[in-house]
């Protein structure tokens, strides 16, 4: 539990501390492809859920980022390999690294997405479900972004067109 709350607390921490800018700049798009950054808090069916994660595409048709994600009682930390972005939405996947889920070792497959909108001021982010896989990265993506974020900010950069990451 010590180290689900430290999790959580550095979630929440950093989302009140590193200001959209800071993470814009580490993933500038002027030389590389796409794009996803953020973090926020979502609540489902009363369930709290908070996160953080960026990711980047690169020219060898691959990714790079992390993602870190919390739900009581359990907490995760994942490095992304894939990023697929299609118009506002990105779709993630990538592998546990860390975790206190006995269900979800370190090795298991992650994968999420997002949809920026940005379609109006008063629009509102959206996350997938995070879903835990075993083996399955970058070969199929599941439902849509459709939980709206309670607080935060997700940010979809389509970068150059000739560059699309797989994994």
């Amino acid at each position: 539990m010590r180290k689900h709350s430290w999790i959580v607390a550095l979630v929440a921490v950093a989302m009140t501390l590193v200001p959209e800018t800071a993470l814009a700049s580490t993933l500038s798009t002027s030389d590389d492809g796409p794009v996803a950054f953020g973090g926020g808090h979502y609540t489902v069916t009363g369930h709290s859920s908070f996160f953080i994660f960026t990711a980047k595409a690169n020219e060898t048709g691959g990714a790079t980022g992390r993602l870190i994600w919390a739900s009581a009682p359990y907490a995760y930390d994942a490095l992304i390999n894939c990023l697929v972005v299609v118009g506002g939405n990105a779709f993630m996947s990538g592998y546990i690294t860390h975790s206190n889920d006995p269900q979800v070792p370190p090795g298991s497959s992650v994968d999420f997405g997002v949809k920026d909108d940005d379609a109006s001021p008063r629009s509102v982010d959206l996350i997938s479900q995070v879903d835990f896989r075993f083996n399955e990265i970058c070969t199929t993506f599941h439902e849509p972004p459709i939980y709206p974020l309670d607080r935060g900010l997700i940010e979809v950069r389509r970068g150059d067109p000739d560059i699309t990451a797989a994994h």
